[in-house]
């Protein structure tokens, strides 16, 4: 998974995340780690893309995260992505964690 330069500082509350399965696998589903939401369903091959929008930053104290959850045919994978208050309403991207089980 990827976020793209432009997603990397946000003025809003959600994000858009990319997804590529690995190995031969399929990516066939994401879903909003704060609640549990499919963001989306399908079915994906290694060699291609799959744009999610939708994933809810939630955050305090200048600090912000989102949360994901990433199905493939393989593993699944779950993370989240930190973000710092940089002012004017904007948070920019400081760490992305990944963890497959």
């Amino acid at each position: 998974m990827y976020v793209s330069a432009s997603g990397a500082v946000q003025g809003d509350s959600d994000m858009d995340i990319t997804f590529r399965s690995r190995d031969k696998k399929n990516f066939t589903a994401a879903y909003d780690g704060s609640n549990d939401e499919l963001k989306w369903a399908g079915s994906k091959n290694d060699t291609n893309d799959q744009k999610v929008s939708g994933f809810k930053l939630d955050g305090k104290d200048g600090t912000w995260t989102a949360s994901f959850k990433g199905v493939t045919t393989g593993k699944d994978y779950v993370g989240v992505v930190l973000f710092n208050d940089i002012g004017d309403g904007k948070k920019t991207m400081t760490a992305l964690c990944l963890q497959d089980h």
